[in-house]
């Protein structure tokens, strides 16, 4: 019993002395960044220097952001989409191709303006954004950007 001790103590510090690769988690993860990011994502909150302003998007029925990944007919691409809450229409759409950099610590989107563009202040325009991810798990992806000193963060869960 007793020379089990020794490696499970090893162990326990080596996995709580690991530093997180994003600030709000996951500590320890077994899937890569690039399976954790494939997805559907639902919309669940958008933070303007950290104030929920949520309610710039209540109008619509569906806020959706779909990653794609390597092996997807369209590879590395993503779309937001965003429903009429009356009959269901697509309001607004953006997509574009994404990349991770920084040691998978920053996403960069390249946005192409689809039907109309989603009607949100700062960063996520047309044209090429990093965003810093914040958090990264299988069920929440947060990441956030600056612009003209003001902060916007997204988040997302599965």
């Amino acid at each position: 019993m007793k020379k089990y001790l020794v490696p499970l103590f090893l162990l326990v510090i080596t996995i709580s002395s690991c530093s997180k690769k994003y600030p709000e988690g996951p500590v320890v993860t077994f899937r890569s960044p690039s399976a954790r990011i494939v997805g559907v994502w639902n919309f669940e909150s958008y933070l303007v220097d950290g104030v929920d302003s949520s309610q710039l998007l209540n109008y619509c029925l569906t806020k959706e952001l779909i990653v794609n990944g390597e092996y997807h007919p369209n590879p590395n691409s993503f779309f937001f989409k965003f429903l009429d809450p009356v009959d269901s229409s697509l309001l607004f759409t953006n997509s574009g191709k994404w990349s991770f950099k920084n040691d998978y610590q920053t996403i960069t989107l390249n946005v192409t303006k689809g039907k109309n563009s989603i009607p949100l202040y700062g960063p996520f325009n047309a044209g090429t954004t990093d965003f810093d991810i914040q958090k990264l798990s299988y069920h929440q992806f947060w990441f956030n950007a600056s612009n003209n000193g003001v902060l916007y963060e997204f988040r997302f869960t599965k």
